[in-house]
């Protein structure tokens, strides 16, 4: 069977407000608990959409994202280093859903 066609749920900035690019509409940060937010003016290499890379949340937090009902759904997630400069200074873990 051929897979079924997948529908955009929701677009976070973490750490930012909610931002326009293109046809891409994502939203403040939301659905979180606990972290900071840091942020840049630094452009980002290898991106046009610069402004969705130039905040951040970080340290210990959950992001609890409500889904319109059970089922299957794809995560897709961004990211640029935007406060250290020197391999390995990011390390994270990240649990979906238990790891189910």
């Amino acid at each position: 069977g051929s897979a079924p066609a997948l529908t955009e749920v929701i677009r976070i900035n973490a750490g930012g407000p909610a931002i326009q690019f293109g046809t891409q509409q994502w939203k403040a940060d939301q659905y979180f608990t606990g972290g900071s937010v840091f942020s840049t003016t630094t452009a980002i290499s290898n991106t046009t959409n610069d402004a969705l890379y130039q905040t951040e949340r970080y340290g210990n937090m959950t992001y609890n994202i409500p889904v319109p009902q059970s089922g299957q759904y794809t995560v897709e997630l961004h990211f640029a280093e935007i406060n250290f400069s020197t391999a390995g200074s990011r390390v994270f873990n990240l649990n979906v859903e238990n790891g189910e």
